[in-house]
């Protein structure tokens, strides 16, 4: 009669893991806002410069998101790490609309995760964390000592019966399956056995655990996985882009964007405790020179920002709710030739005011100002992530 091990999880981090279904470790509540602009694990509908002329609605998925509402086994056991790569990509449409809101053209875009340290399942850093917890390694050990124990105790022992063996069994499941505390096991046998046990191996964590009262192995193994996961608040992202826009009348580019984005968290702070993210974006645009007159895509452009976004985190959920971001822009026209009042490089003090209303319900708020001209630039958005809906109809919070 074998006994589990403490938690399912750290068996699913084993060199060999069996086919067996596994936890899949999630954090994506962790990430800032910013954060899940830059890389989206869900559906997510933007609207984007609601108020200006060049108005655009768009839809972003994530692949592996996408076959999930037709396959849900594909979010346990080892066919989740078979994803790994459409996880770390986004797929974009949208369409652009002019001032009126009339039709002006679509937009597309793919975007892949260079590096993505903050997908927990696929981060290296992360599974060394499980992998070398001291508690959850201790615990098989005990888990294994007491197994080896009763087994013997069955075999061996007359005076048993099985109603004894039986209650055994159930308190060592107890004991190191769930919030059962030392203080509180009946059975003065297993007493002495762990006892014994944490004595001989050597297991101090363990030890560690049972001299104090108000601890369980859950208690303190699910503390470990909260500061784990808070480690990942700090993880890199880097993502390359493509997007593209058409005009309206014809499937022809009108606009060619590459670029690349890193985000970072910048200090190691606690869980539940504010933070700051650092945000780095460089684009090379192709895009329409009005001043010819056939469709081309001769003006290039090169844009540049890097801005520290500080995230503010509900105390009890640890989900950001309020970020304020502030940074500086640079932007540099390569033809020589330039638009009436236009300057080739420009620099540009940017601020995004980000609220999270519900769930994912984002509303961000972006000013641009530039200190040469004196003037002012400002861009209201919505980001909109589709499982928030799915939540507030079932009436979660």
């Amino acid at each position: 009669m074998g006994l589990l091990f403490l938690h399912k999880k750290v068996d699913a981090q084993d060199e060999k893991p069996d086919k067996q279904a596994i936890t899949v470790y999630t954090a994506d509540s962790l990430k800032s806002g910013k954060a899940k602009d830059v890389l989206a694990s869900f559906f997510q509908l933007g609207l984007n410069n609601l108020f200006g002329t060049a108005k655009e609605f768009n839809f972003s998925a994530n692949p592996y998101e996408l076959a999930r509402k037709s396959k849900p086994d594909i979010n346990i056991d080892i066919s989740y790490r078979k994803w790994t790569f459409w996880r770390r990509i986004n797929l974009a449409f949208g369409l652009k609309l002019d001032s009126s809101y009339n039709y002006n053209g679509l937009t597309s875009g793919l975007k892949i995760a260079l590096i993505d340290g903050t997908d927990p399942s696929t981060s290296k850093n992360y599974l060394q964390l499980l992998q070398m917890d001291t508690i959850a390694n201790e615990t098989k050990v005990l888990n294994r000592k007491l197994s080896d124990r009763f087994i013997a105790l069955a075999k061996h022992n007359t005076d048993s019966t099985a109603i004894d063996l039986l209650t055994l069994h159930q308190e060592i499941e107890s004991f190191i399956h769930s919030q059962t505390k030392f203080v509180n096991v009946k059975n003065e046998r297993l007493k002495a056995w762990i006892t014994e046990i944490v004595k001989e191996e050597q297991l101090t964590h363990v030890g560690t655990v049972i001299s104090d009262p108000k601890l369980t192995f859950n208690s303190v193994y699910a503390k470990n996985i909260a500061d784990y996961k808070n480690r990942l608040k700090k993880a890199s992202l880097l993502t390359f882009g493509v997007n593209d826009t058409t005009y309206k009348d014809k499937f022809q580019f009108s606009a060619i964007s590459s670029y690349l984005e890193f985000n970072k968290g910048v200090f190691n702070i606690g869980p539940k405790k504010n933070d700051f993210d650092l945000n780095a974006k460089a684009s090379y645009n192709f895009t329409r020179d009005t001043l010819k007159e056939n469709r081309n895509l001769h003006r290039q452009v090169f844009e540049s920002s890097l801005s520290l976004n500080w995230v503010v985190r509900d105390k009890q959920t640890d989900q950001s709710f309020f970020e304020l971001a502030l940074g500086t822009g640079y932007h540099y026209v390569f033809n020589k030739d330039l638009y009436v009042g236009e300057v080739q490089n420009m620099f540009t003090l940017n601020s995004t005011v980000r609220v999270r209303i519900i769930s994912d319900l984002w509303l961000p708020f972006e000013i641009k100002y530039d200190p040469v001209s004196g003037k002012v630039f400002g861009l209201f958005n919505v980001k909109l992530n589709f499982s928030a809906l799915d939540n507030l109809s079932k009436g979660a919070k």
